[in-house]
């Protein structure tokens, strides 16, 4: 804490933390002492605590954090000065109280376009978010722009002026855009995913002190049930038989697919891992180490033998350099030839890697009467409700249930005689 002298007048500034009851984060708090009496105020920053350096009271490497900080020492000097030209009688409470007027002030200033770019520079700076993440993030602010000129005739809005109807024309207005890079508009889970962006946006800004409400407590997201494209048994067994013409490239893609089939695992965590990840347990059976990119969990997933054999199929000298389980290919090269593999078998279900995913919860675990919690560990799905999505019963499994009834009833029935 440093000790400052004006003109005979005695005060001091610190910058300190208040930790937020259940989590990680803590608010950033100023401690005004003018001439021994004290009082404190909430500066609308918060952090993770373990960015925080308590000694020079400035974040570790978030720049804009501590510019705001040094913004607010600034704002504390000059206040203190103008009070004193002024002659007034000063206290603790006289300049903490100003402080939070000024702070009002700028709160109802504050614009949703402006605000959304120091958020986004800010979870960029931390780390935290992958890159898929922060993409969605600046496509909603590049839909926001639009909407917000089109629609309102400014180049921005206040954050207090967000309100229901806002809401409820973006929405509308979200309905008629085209998907990126397609001729097709943007689809209802695509438009909710948006609204859970801004929402994220509004709630910080409460969390913050600069919004009093958000307005999303009144405005409910539209629900569509979730489709979830897989193969099927049949289909599954004509992509894994088919020779592909022997083209080496069409099997290599088809590994890869069907690598993600028998593990769950998402395009990039299969892309990122390591064959050091797999190993045995003492009984001889395979499994893979795994850090989940989206989720960030870490779990342990069986290797079922068709995924045992392409792990060693590629135990070559590619694998010797890089390290990794399987060959380096991007995505959008992956869901190309996937559409020549499915017409190459025969498969109407279109086809892209995504979908191995969900053939690996609906036709490979599920439809084997895997309990529904194991599925949700072994996908890695942080909310069990996402896992419930796949929940959908399928004709072969109406079958066997028929026959186990059937079978029951018939003993139960022999049994009453």
């Amino acid at each position: 804490m440093k000790q400052l002298k004006h003109m005979g007048l005695s005060y001091s500034n610190k910058f300190f933390l208040k930790p937020v009851a259940g989590t990680k984060r803590a608010r950033i708090y100023q401690r005004l002492i003018v001439n021994r009496e004290k009082a404190e105020l909430y500066t609308g920053l918060e952090i993770e605590e373990k960015i925080w350096d308590a000694a020079s009271q400035r974040t570790k490497g978030n720049a804009v954090i501590n510019t705001r900080l040094v913004e607010k020492e600034s704002e504390l000097h000059k206040l203190i000065g103008k009070l004193q030209e002024e002659d007034r009688d000063i206290n603790a409470k006289l300049v903490k109280s100003l402080l939070r007027g000024d702070e009002e002030d700028q709160k109802k200033k504050v614009k949703l376009l402006a605000y959304a770019e120091k958020y986004i520079a800010g979870r960029e700076e931390d780390g935290e978010l992958t890159a898929r993440t922060i993409w969605g993030f600046k496509n909603l602010k590049d839909h926001l722009t639009k909407f917000i000129t089109l629609h309102v005739g400014e180049e921005d809005v206040a954050l207090k002026d967000i309100d229901y109807n806002f809401l409820k024309s973006l929405d509308s207005y979200l309905l008629k855009q085209k998907a990126e890079g397609k001729n097709t508009t943007l689809k209802r889970n695509t438009i909710n995913k948006h609204h859970v962006r801004l929402r994220t946006f509004l709630h910080a800004a409460v969390r913050e002190g600069v919004l009093e409400k958000n307005p999303y407590s009144s405005f409910k997201l539209k629900d569509t049930p979730a489709q979830r494209k897989y193969l099927t048994e049949e289909e599954l067994r004509k992509l894994v038989e088919h020779d592909l013409n022997n083209n080496v490239s069409l099997q290599r893609i088809r590994d890869i697919f069907v690598w993600s089939v028998y593990t769950g695992l998402r395009y990039q965590d299969a892309m990122d891992a390591e064959a050091k990840q797999v190993q045995k347990d003492s009984e001889g059976n395979y499994y893979i180490q795994l850090y989940q990119n989206k989720t960030g969990e870490s779990v342990n997933i069986p290797l079922l033998q068709p995924a045992v054999d392409i792990f060693n199929r590629y135990d070559n000298d590619e694998r010797k350099v890089n390290g990794k389980i399987l060959p380096r290919i991007s995505n959008a090269k992956v869901n190309e030839y996937l559409k020549s593999i499915g017409i190459l078998a025969g498969i109407e279900t279109p086809i892209t890697h995504h979908v191995a995913r969900h053939t690996c919860a609906t036709t490979v675990l599920l439809a084997n009467d895997i309990p529904m919690e194991v599925v949700s560990k072994w996908l890695g799905h942080s909310d069990f409700k996402t896992t419930q999505i796949y929940g959908k019963i399928t004709n072969p499994a109406l079958m066997r249930a028929g026959k186990v009834m059937r079978e029951k009833l018939r003993i139960g029935s022999l049994g009453n005689k």
